[in-house]
C-alpha cells in the first residue's frame, strides 16, 4: 500500500461487546518480543512510517470514521482502485525492488537512516551475507554492523 497510496491506512476494529483495547495494563511488559501484540505494532509504524492507524470501537464507529474521512473528497474510482498494483513488467520490477528494500529494512541493525547506504554498495543478499563485520562497518557504522553481522551468522534462524 505505501508504495501505490500517498496515505495507506491500517485499520484496527474491535467488536463492540468486547474491551476497547488491545492488551490490560499488566499484559504490557517491557521487553520487546516477537511474539508481543505492542511489538509488532511498533515494528511496522517503524517500517512504514508512513502507514496511518485508524483505532475504531465497532464497525458503526468505522463506518462514521469513513464518513468524516470522505467528507469533501470525490468517490473513490473502483475500477481505479482494482489496477493499483496490478502487474505488468515494470511495475513487478518496482515491487520487487520494494519488498527488497522492505525486507533490508527489516534486518536488526539497519535503519531508515543507513538502508540506502546498504543497497546502494550491496547488489543482492548472498553479498551482503558474505561481508564481514569491518566491510558492513565501513558501510552502515559499528553498531549496526554488529547486529547485522551477529544476526546474519547466527545459528539460531
Amino acid at each position: 500500500m505505501c508504495a501505490h497510496y500517498e496515505t495507506p491506512v491500517l485499520l484496527i476494529e474491535f467488536d463492540e461487546q468486547k474491551s476497547f483495547s488491545l492488551q490490560s495494563l499488566h499484559d504490557i511488559g517491557s521487553d520487546i518480543s516477537i511474539q508481543d501484540l505492542t511489538s509488532k505494532l511498533s515494528l511496522l509504524a517503524i517500517t512504514f512510517p508512513k502507514l496511518r492507524t485508524i483505532w475504531s470501537s465497532s464497525a458503526y464507529a468505522t463506518a462514521d470514521i469513513f464518513a468524516d474521512l470522505k467528507k469533501n473528497h470525490a468517490e473513490p474510482d473502483a475500477d481505479a482502485a482494482a489496477m493499483v498494483g496490478a502487474s505488468d513488467q515494470e511495475d513487478a520490477h518496482i515491487s520487487m525492488n520494494l519488498v527488497s528494500q522492505e525486507l533490508l529494512r527489516s534486518l536488526p541493525g539497519i535503519t531508515s537512516m543507513n538502508y540506502r547506504l546498504l543497497a546502494r554498495k550491496v547488489r543482492h543478499l548472498t553479498e551482503l551475507s558474505s561481508m564481514s563485520q569491518k566491510a558492513l562497518a565501513d558501510i552502515i557504522g559499528e553498531s549496526g554492523a554488529r547486529q547485522l553481522y551477529k544476526f546474519l551468522h547466527s545459528d539460531s534462524l
